[in-house]
């Protein structure tokens, strides 16, 4: 029996930029969203608020990414219209 591998496509620099500023929103929305938690109650409020600043900075980050890339798609002569 063989096993075959696929890879997957390499990242583009631009994708590679976008994966960087996802993780520094992350980390800094989780750094302030603790501190902020750790001032009003505790040690329980502020890993809840660590976690919701982490990911919340990261889908902030994905759907900027995504609107330049649709504004520069659309700004392309030739390329399609999603």
């Amino acid at each position: 029996m063989s096993t075959t591998t696929t890879q997957a496509p390499s990242r583009s620099t631009a994708q590679w930029l976008v994966v960087g500023v996802k993780v520094a929103a992350a980390t800094l929305g989780a750094v302030f969203s603790y501190d902020f938690g750790m001032r009003i109650s505790g040690m329980p409020l502020a890993v809840l608020l660590a976690a919701n600043g982490a990911f919340f900075g990261t889908i902030m980050v994905g759907y900027l990414a995504d609107l330049l890339s649709l504004a520069r798609r659309r700004r392309v002569p030739g390329s399609s219209r999603d």
